[in-house]
C-alpha cells in the first residue's frame, strides 16, 4: 500500500478533532447531547478550525455530509436534528445559526448517534 504524503503533511500540521453526541428522538426537533450527557448552547471550539464531516447513525442506517465549514475560536457547535414530515435532518449549528453541514434522511423514533470532524489549525 502506497503512502499518502500529502495527507500525512496535513495531518502533521493540523490537529483533528471528534465530537460525538447522542440523542433519542421522536418527531420533535431536539438539540443532541455532547459529553457529559447536556444540551445547551454548545461545545466551545479551542482555536480556529474547519468542520469538515458530519456522520449520523439512526440504528439501521448512515447518514454523511461532508463540506467544509470554518469555524473560530470560542465558537460554540452543537448539532440540532430537525424533524422534516417523517425524518430529521442532523445539522451542524455555530452560536445558534445553521449551516449547510446537515445529514438527511435520518429515521425518526430512533437513538441517534453522531459524530462531527474538525480539523484544528
Amino acid at each position: 500500500m502506497a503512502i499518502n504524503n500529502t495527507l500525512n503533511q496535513l495531518l502533521a500540521r493540523r490537529t483533528p478533532l471528534l465530537l460525538n453526541f447522542s440523542a433519542t428522538v421522536t418527531t420533535a426537533s431536539t438539540a443532541l447531547k455532547c459529553a457529559g450527557g447536556e444540551t445547551g448552547q454548545g461545545v466551545p471550539v479551542p482555536s480556529a478550525g474547519k468542520a469538515v464531516g458530519l456522520q449520523v447513525w439512526d440504528g439501521a442506517t448512515l447518514q454523511t455530509a461532508s463540506g467544509v465549514i470554518d469555524l473560530a475560536a470560542g465558537n460554540r457547535v452543537i448539532l440540532y436534528a430537525q424533524y422534516v414530515t417523517s425524518n430529521f435532518t442532523v445539522t451542524l449549528r455555530i452560536n445558534g445559526v445553521d449551516t449547510a453541514l446537515a445529514a438527511a434522511g435520518v429515521a425518526a423514533n430512533s437513538t441517534l448517534t453522531a459524530s462531527l470532524h474538525i480539523i484544528l489549525e
